[in-house]
């Protein structure tokens, strides 16, 4: 394990010169994902070979699928790209099981602000959105089931807090939810690359992570696992000639046969890749998402997860001692890789994270629900030294 977030560390150029404790944000790549890029990148205009390369690529870009199913604890048939971003993959899946007018949505207050806009839209529509208050930046299993009725047509909550890191039981929720016949959305982009996520155990039909965070995959690339009972009950928001299955002549005769009607329609292909946009691929991000997962799997996700553990206590412990107020849960049930702490008014928070940054420091101050501060996001490729300098730093040494 220890070896492994050593390797790890050795990728990232921006540790030798910065204490980066910003992965909740957005993360750098690692050293052998950024080549990969560039080598695309290179063919793109000194290899062109037309759909020669075309293949080759959408080769190297499908590896991401084996590397997220090992993260996940899942197999490849549920798992999805979901374009850029987690908001695009909560989109899927919230078009995919497409509430009607009167069904509702269970969520929380705990949620990215983009999810507002999502949820906007199924209001508009006349979905009914049911939101469980959190009480000290936590919510529990029994809170959600108590917002849940026979119209429920979905659950949607982020299995780790943006703000503070509380990490909500999601495999309780989940059950919760399955008992109503509600499906379960999880955002779980503060999760994935960090804490274990066994998709076997937690049960979701749906779990989307961009890259650009603890994935440390920064160019547009994202997952979305999609349970068999999703994609077998649920019909995709969108058809694509690319998520089709593949005719039997192979796809360079199908597009040479003059008597193809251009509006004969293909199956959808099985598994959770239906659900897909489809069109061109961004294999470049794939490409870059599929070197990253390899690195953290490589060390293992419960090794990064006991690193990050042991060097978030050691901060705690070093925060306490210069009297800030932690609000990240400890418990090592809801404890995350994110570390939110008070010093001050929260335009001091402000302040400090801009200080901090000119420095070579680098946090985040978050706000939400009632709660904030500065944030520390403490990844595996961290080290007790990162954490020394951010307390000798807040302490003025």
């Amino acid at each position: 394990m220890e070896d492994g977030s050593i390797e790890a560390r050795n990728e990232f150029e921006v540790l030798k010169k910065r204490v980066y404790l910003n992965w909740a944000s957005i993360s750098p790549a690692p050293a052998s994902a950024a080549a990969a890029v560039a080598k695309m990148a290179g063919d793109a205009s000194s290899s062109f070979g037309s759909d020669a390369l075309h293949d080759k690529w959408t080769l190297l870009s499908s590896g991401f699928r084996d590397e997220a199913a090992k993260l996940l604890n899942t197999q490849v048939e549920h798992i999805a790209t979901c374009g850029s971003s987690t908001t695009r993959g909560l989109q899927i899946a919230m078009d995919s099981i497409n509430p009607a007018k009167g069904d509702n949505i269970v969520t929380t207050d705990l949620e990215f602000p983009e999810l507002g806009a999502e949820l906007r839209k199924w209001r508009e529509r006349g979905v009914e959105v049911r939101t469980v208050k959190s009480t000290g930046g936590r919510f529990s299993p029994e809170d959600v089931g108590a917002m849940l009725d026979g119209r429920t047509r979905a659950v949607l909550f982020s299995s780790v807090c943006w703000v503070n890191g509380f990490r909500a039981d999601a495999a309780e929720i989940s059950a919760v939810a399955r008992e109503r016949g509600a499906y379960v959305v999880i955002d779980a982009v503060q999760h994935l690359g960090a804490m274990p996520f066994d998709a076997s155990a937690i049960k979701p039909d749906f779990a989307a992570a961009g890259g650009q965070k603890w994935l440390t995959s920064p160019f547009g690339s994202g997952i979305l696992y999609v349970s068999g009972k999703a994609a077998e009950e649920l019909e995709p928001p969108h058809y694509s000639l690319t998520a089709s299955e593949e005719p039997g002549e192979g796809w360079a005769r199908y597009f040479t046969r003059e008597d193809r009607y251009p509006l004969e329609l293909l199956d959808p292909v099985k598994g959770a890749a239906r659900m897909e946009d489809g069109g061109w691929r961004n294999h470049a991000g794939l490409v870059c998402l599929r070197e990253s997962l390899a690195l953290l799997n490589r060390t293992g996700a419960a090794g990064a997860a006991a690193r990050i553990r042991r060097l978030s206590k050691l901060l705690v412990g070093e925060l306490e001692g210069i009297g800030a107020e932690v609000i990240s849960p400890q418990e090592e049930e809801h404890a995350s890789s994110i570390t939110t702490f008070r010093t001050g008014r929260a335009d001091e928070h402000w302040e400090a994270v801009q200080r901090l940054a000119g420095m070579g420091i680098d946090v985040s101050c978050r706000g939400g629900s009632g709660m904030g501060g500065i944030r520390v996001a403490v990844h595996h490729m961290n080290n007790e030294n990162d954490i020394d300098r951010l307390v000798g730093a807040l302490r003025g040494r």
